[in-house]
């Protein structure tokens, strides 16, 4: 902030451009015909929204805070939900839209995300907690390790 002037400047609101309009113009260029449907969804550091489709579910569009991560840092991440999808792991992956997985609208990067319900996130938490447990009881018993480390060596070769 610009305490001088009593400015916000563009480092203090990094979203301040980021209109309703913004929003759906970055959702029909990644490809979807919106249906005027919009709704914040709660997040710490991006701004992430429900957007309505015509004929079709909803989407969920993440606009990633600027400044704050490398194309390098995002683009990691999508990769390793989207190999995290394909061994069939429980995740919400970014949707490739034909322009890849991180898109540019209106000075913003963004990515697209099929909405799930909220029966996806109760089993979910249900397995992550299971194997949590699971972990905790038996993570450090040295047959554990051994069992594991065999295990990964006959997985390789």
């Amino acid at each position: 902030m610009n305490h001088e002037a009593g400015v916000l400047d563009d480092e203090a609101v990094p979203y301040a451009g980021l209109s309703p309009e913004l929003v759906v113009d970055a959702v029909e260029a990644a490809g979807f015909r919106c249906d005027g449907r919009q709704l914040a969804l709660n997040s710490y550091e991006n701004r992430v929204y429900q957007v309505g489709i015509e004929d079709d579910r909803p989407v969920v569009v993440k606009f990633y805070r600027p400044g704050r991560w490398s194309d390098a840092a995002i683009l990691e991440e999508h990769g390793f939900a989207l190999e995290l999808a394909e061994a069939e792991i429980p995740v919400v992956a970014p949707l490739d839209t034909g322009a890849g997985t991180l898109m540019r609208y209106g000075g913003y990067r963004y990515a697209v995300f099929a909405r799930v319900s909220l029966l996806f996130f109760l089993i979910f938490f249900l397995n992550f907690w299971t194997a949590a447990r699971f972990l905790k009881k038996n993570c450090f018993s040295r047959r554990w390790v051994d069992w594991c480390t065999m295990r990964s060596r006959a997985m390789d070769g």
